[in-house]
């Protein structure tokens, strides 16, 4: 549960303490099975929280919603629930009650992309990029990334971890776990496919060999090496920066949503993204054949769609362009950050109405034990260590959830990118 209230955030679990001294002030919020990717997911709430605190006015008294950071909506379905507090979540399904809002994984993109923009440089001034990207022309905004259209390949490209659904799964129906059937697909129609998978997912799927390298679903008589199921290779990592060869990419499920579709669309390329009833926060600024193509979501229909895209290039070509477009004018940092704006701005004309008296609106915080997180003067990683108790480095949820070298870059650029908007906007760093 998060409270919004006179420039600060307050932040508690629904339940569970802790029983470290660190676990303890903090409660429940230092369980890992709250967070998708890790304690990354808390921080960037946090910041957000206090960053569109500084840059846009919200009501003065509390606004207070719910924060799902994991990835399981099902477990916020209607049947379940009901409406009851505001409840954000990376995903939202049309049988949830879920707000969807950006998620890491979405943000992390857009990093990318403007790292992309500025040369690949992760070490670039996110100020000087925003302040001129402001008044770039329309020519500018649209300048395709990386490879021209004329000279990619007419494939349809995928590459990522290879994960799924937590839950059991028999091995005889393995193959219809979604990225395990395209790359399948892909070894069978090399023409329209090219598929690669780079590790193993490694936090416990059930149908993952206790080995780590091999898969065996419910039932299985022996473990199998991914190559043996699927007759594809372990490729390397790819930066986004090595996908620009291609006229068409695939956005495919793994435990739920595929988590890249804005980095895909700004690549310049034609999305195939599979339908599985998953809503991003900006799903309705897309329209199908506009500026993606919808693919069942047993990808049953995957390779004829690639074949009509190589036999219709014009129109393969501006349905990528349409795409390219949106990414360089409605899915940049800003304008998640408006999202989040008028999100929080929306639930606090309903339920913030009524003025509170200060002085019992903080006891009832402290009495709920809300842990108080605020701007400090040291900036993001100040902030964040008052917050956590600890140096970013050693912030640990868990076997294997500590914050990652690539997760503090993250929440730095997050940092950097709300100050240049505040400095914008009002004259003055964060």
């Amino acid at each position: 549960m998060v409270t919004l209230w006179q420039g600060e955030v307050h932040a508690r679990a629904c339940d569970g303490k802790g029983n470290t001294k660190a676990a303890s002030r903090l409660g429940g919020l230092t369980d890992a099975a709250l967070y998708l990717i890790g304690p990354e997911d808390l921080s960037l709430i946090l910041l957000l929280s206090l960053g569109v605190q500084k840059l846009a006015t919200l009501p003065e008294n509390p606004i207070v919603f719910g924060m799902y950071l994991s990835d399981y909506s099902c477990l916020l379905d209607r049947h379940l629930v009901g409406p009851g507090l505001p409840i954000f979540s990376y995903i939202a399904r049309d049988t949830s009650w879920l707000i969807p809002f950006p998620s890491s994984f979405t943000l992390m993109s857009t990093m990318q992309v403007e790292q992309l923009k500025a040369g690949g440089s992760r070490k670039s001034d996110q100020r000087s990029s925003l302040l001129a990207s402001a008044d770039a022309s329309d020519e500018a905004l649209e300048t395709p990334l990386g490879t021209p259209w004329a000279e990619r390949k007419s494939k349809a490209f995928w590459i990522g971890a290879v994960t799924g659904p937590w839950e059991y799964s028999p091995d005889a129906d393995l193959m219809a776990l979604p990225r395990l059937n395209l790359l399948r697909k892909a070894k069978e129609s090399p023409a329209q496919l090219e598929a690669q998978w780079t590790n193993l997912a490694t936090y416990g799927l059930g149908w993952i060999a206790t080995d780590g390298v091999g898969v065996a679903g419910a039932e299985a008589k022996r473990s199998r090496s991914l190559e043996e199921l699927v007759g594809v290779k372990q490729s390397p990592h790819k930066e986004a920066s090595e996908w620009a060869g291609y006229k068409y990419y695939v956005n495919v499920d793994g435990v739920v949503m595929g988590g890249r579709l804005n980095k895909l669309m700004a690549q310049g390329g034609v999305v195939l993204q599979q339908q599985s009833g998953y809503l991003e926060y900006y799903d309705a600024l897309l329209k199908p054949y506009e500026h993606y193509l919808p693919v069942a979501y047993d990808l049953s229909d995957l390779v004829p769609k690639v074949q009509w895209l190589q036999k219709n290039d014009a129109q393969a070509e501006k349905i990528a362009k349409n795409a390219q477009k949106l990414a360089s004018r409605r899915l940049r940092f800003e304008d998640s950050m408006c999202f989040i704006w008028r999100a929080f701005e929306g639930i606090g004309a309903k339920t913030a109405r009524k003025a509170v008296d200060a002085k019992e609106m903080r006891a009832k915080l402290r009495d709920n034990q809300f842990v108080k997180v605020t701007v400090k003067d040291g900036g993001m990683r100040a902030t964040l260590e008052s917050f956590w108790g600890q140096t970013l480095e050693e912030v640990q949820l868990g076997p294997g959830r500590t914050m990652t070298p690539k997760g503090i870059e993250f929440l730095q650029w997050t940092w950097d990118r709300m100050s240049a908007l505040n400095e914008r906007a009002h004259g003055g760093l964060l």
